[in-house]
Formats: structure tokens, sequence, C-alpha cells
């Protein structure tokens, strides 16, 4: 326990460098995808969410819900793959895999081509994440139009898109961003399958390489590290919500 508070995980079996060395190589390049994908769901799913809300029971909602139930059942690997089968085989438009083109550039260039390298993995991650921000942004806007102080703000003369942008977003969006902040802790390590299909060097691929390598100090660091960042995001997700309502930073008061 000394030894782990200090920084020491260990020595990879395959690797022979020390385990937190390996880790922290890897982790930015999830952090990154993570990144893409957590600005792709919050720009697709809470607009598609509102809508969904506004247009409730009516042909809209109905295609939107059936999109999103393919969005929860697609196979990571099945999306993986078609997208790399159509955008990387047949149409030859973006990378089949890696983060960039060897031998690794520098500057503006270096950093466009880690971008189109990143694309696919972050929409095939996109798409089985979505799902949960548009439904549970539906959901709560759903019942939060149907609270007094909406009544009110259209009383006093509001239009629909003032009432759902200034009194309504903000506290539908609590279990929105409760989800979202959990499902970011657990992708940190979770997203084995898609960067291994996409060759993508983060901590889901590593966890892979160290499976087949029965490298198990890297895989007693890696876990590690998932448990932290579900830890960090619990705590992250617990101040936006705090932030977002007010009642429950005063206590309920």
């Amino acid at each position: 326990m000394s030894q782990l508070f200090q920084g020491n995980l260990g020595t990879s079996f395959s690797k022979h460098i020390p385990v937190t060395q390996y880790l922290l190589e890897r982790l930015p390049w999830t952090l990154m995808l993570l990144a893409a994908v957590m600005v792709l769901v919050l720009a697709i799913g809470i607009p598609v969410g509102v809508l969904a809300a506004r247009k409730r029971g009516k042909l809209t909602d109905r295609i939107i819900s059936v999109l999103v139930t393919l969005g929860i059942s697609v196979f990571i690997p099945f999306i993986s793959f078609l997208l790399l089968y159509v955008f990387a085989f047949r149409l030859k438009i973006l990378p089949t895999g890696g983060a960039y083109t060897p031998p690794r550039g520098a500057g503006l260039a270096y950093w466009l081509d880690v971008g189109k390298h990143l694309i696919l993995p972050a929409i095939a991650l996109t798409i089985t994440n979505l799902a949960n921000a548009v439904m549970y942004t539906r959901n709560s806007m759903i019942e939060v139009l149907h609270e007094d102080y909406i009544r009110t703000a259209y009383s006093k003369g509001n239009d629909t898109k003032r009432v759902i942008r200034v009194h309504a977003l903000k506290n539908a969006l609590i279990p929105t961003v409760t989800v979202i902040g959990l499902q970011i802790g657990t992708m940190v390590g979770g997203a084995v399958v898609t960067e291994t299909v996409f060759s993508w060097p983060g901590v889901g691929r590593l966890i892979y390489d160290a499976v087949n390598a029965l490298d198990y100090p890297v895989l007693q660091g890696a876990f590690l590290l998932l448990a932290v960042a579900v830890v960090v995001m619990n705590f992250l997700t617990d101040l936006a919500v705090a932030w977002l309502d007010p009642r429950i930073r005063l206590g309920g008061q």
C-alpha cells in the first residue's frame, strides 16, 4: 500500500517498464477519445431529447424512440466493423485504424491526422452512448414541462423556445448529467472493444493487450485507474448537479 500511494504499481511483464508510466502513456489517448464522444453526445443527445419531449406522442417522437432503441440494441463490434467497411474499405475516405499515420509528424498536420483517425472510433462510441442522453433528457423534459413554474412562464408571455431554454432545460438536465458522468467514469477503461477494433492506443486497448499477454501488473493498474476514474466522475457529477439545482446545494431547504 505504501508503494501504491507513491505511484508504484509494479513493472509490466511484457513491456518491462513501470506500469504507471505505461498507463500514463495510454491515458491521454483515451481521454481524447472520450472528450470527442462526450461533445457529440451532448451536442446531439440534448437537442434531440428536447425535440422528442416537445413532440411527445407525435411521429417525430416515435421515430426518435425507434432510433434510440436501435442505438441501445446495436452490438458495438458490429457498428465498428460496419463503419470501417463503409468509410475505410469501400469509400477510402478515413483511416482503417491507429491514432496517426506513421511516421509520427509534428505541428498542425499531425493533429489534423490524429483528428482524422479519431472520427470513426468516436462515432462508434457515440452511437452506443447517445441513447441514454436522448431518453433521459426527453423523459425529464416531459416532467419539467408540466411543473407550475413552466405554466407561470407561459402566462407571462414567453414563447416556447424561451421557456425551454431559460426555465426548463437547466432542471431537465439533472438526470442527463448524472448518467453521462457515470458513463465517462466507466468508459475510461470500458472502451476495450472499440479501441481494439480501431487499434486506438488507449487504456481499453492496453487492457486487451495485457489480457493476451497475461500481464497481471498492468491489468491491476488499469482496473485501479478505472475505479479511481469512477469515483472522481461521481464527485464531479455531484458538483455539476448541485450547480444545476441550488436546492441540492442548500440541503433541500
